[in-house]
């Protein structure tokens, strides 16, 4: 059985700039197996870059679990602007997603206003979910392997002795602690990522997609190659970005304002990971 909700409104311009972020909530009814959303905006920005006129309307998901600033626990999810929609399953889901279990109960549709015309946005947001009937089967659910709930440990993926022992002492390094994948808008899966990473002889890698933590499963999957894989997220605010490394729950981007970012980095600092700013000066 599958069920539409069809999600349409319009965001004033006054309203974006006191909090770029809305919610648009829907019930997801026990035994659904699959989540999939497809929206669109209007008047987009169509120019190289995004230079010219025109919105940009990016989009995320959280669960029933909770969507709170800080302790978003229930966060699933984030593609920004990258893609038209996406799809959750308890054994699949679109990269930038975090697949397993889909708790029933309210969950939310988060749309950030990355940029809008003065007329404001008008968007449509389309939910479909398959549900499972009576008597049908239910894919059985994997553990939730990303999220608020994750682990704390600050450890990296890799493992730092594939390569062997190193009696050298101290010594530089080589690697690259920002890059991007399909799991925001990159264009390459991890794993080319990685095997290019390999082959210009880098030392470590530090893999920090858009707003999400959904690649640190397939960094999991890599740990045996002969590399250093440090889990990270790029956290991508309306008023600037920053890398954090070492991490592995997802990290908070919904900062509205100084205070809001500055409870972020707290955050980070007694989690035990690092924070820098990102292009500071663009």
């Amino acid at each position: 059985m599958e069920k539409h909700v069809r999600l349409e409104g319009h965001i004033p311009v006054e309203r974006a700039r006191q909090d770029p972020y809305v919610y648009l909530p829907f019930s997801v009814p026990p035994r659904t197996r699959r989540i999939e959303v497809t929206y669109e905006y209007f008047e987009p920005v169509t120019a190289p870059f995004g230079m010219g006129p025109g919105s940009t309307l990016d989009i995320g998901v959280f669960d029933s679990r909770g969507r709170e600033f800080l302790d978003g626990v229930g966060f699933r999810g984030w593609s920004g602007a990258a893609r038209s929609g996406f799809f959750l399953a308890p054994r699949e889901s679109t990269p930038g997603y975090i697949r397993g279990p889909l708790f029933p109960g309210e969950w939310n549709i988060v749309l950030g206003v990355a940029r809008a015309e003065p007329a404001g946005v008008r968007y449509a947001v389309d939910v479909r979910l398959e549900i499972a009937e009576d008597g049908e089967e239910v894919p059985d659910e994997l553990p939730l392997l990303a999220g608020g709930a994750i682990s704390t440990a600050v450890k990296p993926v890799g493992k730092t002795d594939a390569r062997g022992p190193d009696d050298r002492g101290g010594r530089w390094l080589k690697g690259d602690l920002h890059c991007h994948t399909l799991h925001s808008d990159g264009l390459n899966t991890v794993r080319e990522l990685v095997d290019r990473a390999i082959e210009l002889g880098l030392d470590f890698l530090a893999v920090t997609d858009h707003n999400t933590n959904s690649h640190h499963e397939d960094l999991d999957a890599l740990s045996d190659l002969p590399i250093i894989l440090i889990p990270g997220e790029e956290v991508t605010t309306y008023w600037g970005h920053a890398n954090t490394w070492g991490l592995r729950e997802w990290i908070e981007y919904r900062c509205a304002d100084q205070e809001a970012m500055a409870a972020v980095q707290r955050f980070i600092a007694e989690k035990g990971g690092l924070f820098s700013i990102n292009h500071p000066k663009s």
